[in-house]
């Protein structure tokens, strides 16, 4: 594969690249187009590690633009936790509703599958793969499930209970009727309970509250970093928490006050960085995935000197803010991977790179011209975003195929930059 080009590989070959091989001076969208190839042709999940949350998003819009809307649900983004000491910034449930789903799938049905994230997201860890599936709740018609326990364990996941349910990681109760809003589908989901025995299921629409599909199960992942342990394991994992309290120097008050609100089964954005300890540990974003899971990173030196020189530091310093001002949080090394085990994750990872020209450090590689559409064939060039919004209104009503097809037909202007 040493010196063949994109090109030539996106249209004339059907085999996968070379593992590491590295992918030359793409950008946003034709980056999107080797993710979509490279899915297609391997069928196994795909994870792609972004430099950026900026470039991320490009990356994952042109690659939805691409797929069209039946291909759609295969790609997810895995955001980062908001985590600023200085603007207070904490993880929301908007945020933790669109992780927690991509993890749900990665941990079930990934094949086939693209997921999409920041190196900034990669590197926070989560609570482990196993203590994620012991949080997802199952629901389904004709059982027995005791609306109270549903309620409660709701909470411990880390559902809001509201008059009306209309967000994901919502729910409401109106006598023998229970909706909940599972980040998991677009639609929320109606029980209906005769005493304790779940009747019907189905989808709803939240506006209208017309009832939709019925189904015979669905699944409520947590919404939350971590559920609230019960019996002897809260137990346990409170002596955790207040060891950990009592070792930052925490005020006896201050750390009782946690304890108090944790035993109610209720887990505060405030308190969300002491998942590790409330779980039993944390684990990677990449031990959710199946071992065949392919990798691409943009970069392999760039990205490790930027975790090295910014990333990292930069979480290791809000934490340590944290620890200074007596806010409960779990120890650094369960939250946030180190340089060293972000290295290693990327060198025993099967996959490939994208990388600048300026950057390029491999032996087998695929180099692209680096082209970008001109729409206008004359003298103006589009921005990125005006070009997407402008494929997008012309090509709303074509499949996936089509798009690609006529994406690649538009004149290009070739950069002649040569290779470093």
């Amino acid at each position: 594969m040493n010196g063949k080009s994109w090109e030539s590989w996106l249209f004339d070959a059907r085999e996968l690249p070379a593992n590491k091989t590295h992918f030359c001076g793409l950008d946003p969208l034709s980056q999107a187009w080797t993710l979509s190839e490279l899915s297609q042709r391997s069928q196994k999940p795909l994870v792609a590690v972004f430099k950026t949350h900026a470039t991320a998003r490009n990356v994952l819009d042109n690659l939805r633009f691409l797929s069209g809307e039946t291909k759609n649900k295969n790609i997810h983004y895995l955001p980062p936790l908001d985590f600023d000491f200085y603007r207070g910034l904490l993880p929301n449930p908007e945020t933790l509703s669109e992780r927690n789903a991509a993890l749900y799938h990665a941990l079930n049905d990934a094949s086939g599958r693209v997921f999409i994230t920041s190196l900034h997201a990669f590197l926070q860890k989560n609570l482990p793969p196993e203590a994620f599936l012991k949080s997802t709740i199952l629901l389904k018609k004709e059982e027995e499930f005791p609306r109270d326990l549903l309620i409660q364990q709701l909470l411990e996941a880390g559902y809001q209970s509201q008059p009306a349910v209309s967000d994901p990681g919502v729910f409401s109760v109106r006598g023998g009727t229970l909706d909940v809003f599972s980040p998991l589908y677009p639609r929320p989901v109606r029980l209906e309970f005769f005493g304790d025995f779940v009747e019907e299921l189905r989808f709803f629409d939240p506006e209208s509250q017309l009832s939709l599909e019925k189904i015979t199960e669905a699944h409520c992942i947590p919404v939350g970093l971590s559920r609230i342990p019960r019996a002897e394991d809260y137990e346990q994992a409170a002596l955790r928490i207040k060891e950990r309290m009592d070792g930052l120097e925490v005020p006896k008050q201050k750390r009782d006050e946690v304890l108090e609100v944790l035993a109610q089964g209720i887990l505060p954005s405030d308190y969300s960085f002491l998942f590790p300890l409330l779980s039993g540990g944390s684990s990677a974003l990449s031990e959710f995935f199946p071992r065949d899971t392919l990798f691409t990173w943009e970069g392999s030196k760039g990205l490790s000197e930027l975790a090295q020189e910014i990333e990292i530091p930069k979480l290791l310093h809000h934490a340590r803010l944290f620890e200074e001002n007596h806010l409960p949080i779990a120890e650094s090394t369960d939250l946030f991977l180190n340089f060293t085990e972000l290295n290693q994750t990327i060198q025993e990872s099967t996959g490939f790179f994208f990388e600048d020209f300026s950057q390029h450090h491999g032996e087998a590689e695929l180099i692209s011209q680096n082209q970008r559409i001109d729409f206008t064939r004359e003298r103006s060039q589009l921005k990125s975003k005006t070009q997407l919004a402008l494929l997008d209104s012309v090509l709303s009503g074509l499949g996936a195929g089509w798009r690609k097809a006529i994406a690649s037909k538009w004149s290009v202007i070739p950069r002649t930059t040569p290779i470093a």
